[in-house]
């Protein structure tokens, strides 16, 4: 689905949310939208869904664990040195800072990580590219990538 309104005009709802996040929470943050936007935030909503649903290939980094990660925790001011974890492990086993990290297992996940910390919009787009590399996105993201990585193709 393309839209056909906004800065994102002929851009699928599958890149907006790849490359996007920010605009996809103002999306998604419209209440009783109507016509084509109501039918976009329905959209976004399901693929979300498919992206929270699809596994990481990570294997998770707690001491000689070789579960596949679950999640992943940030600091709550840097989010650009993931650690990836099992549902098993403790992230503050690596030595964090006590209270210090935000735990993120799903999309929305990054998104209150975003509004609690007031992170740049480029730090969010970055963590959600991360996370949907780590579920098996391609480095760059062009419309066939989405596409396959939502299941599209």
């Amino acid at each position: 689905m393309y839209l056909k309104f906004g800065k994102h005009s002929d851009k699928s709802v599958e890149v907006i949310i790849l490359k996007d996040p920010a605009y996809t929470a103002w999306i998604l943050t419209v209440r009783d939208p109507k016509g084509r936007l109501a039918i976009v935030k329905s959209e976004a909503q399901r693929l979300i869904r498919i992206f929270d649903a699809k596994p990481l290939v990570r294997i998770c980094q707690g001491r000689e664990c070789t579960n596949p990660a679950t999640r992943l925790t940030v600091y709550s001011d840097y989010v650009y040195a993931p650690m990836w974890w099992c549902d098993d492990c403790d992230p503050y086993q690596m030595g964090s800072r006590d209270g210090k990290l935000s735990l993120i297992k799903t999309y929305y996940d990054a998104f209150l990580h975003h509004n609690m910390y007031r992170t740049p919009k480029s730090a969010l787009k970055d963590l959600v590219k991360t996370i949907a590399m780590e579920k098996g996105l391609s480095k760059r993201v062009g419309q066939k990538d989405a596409e396959e990585f939502f299941g599209r193709l």
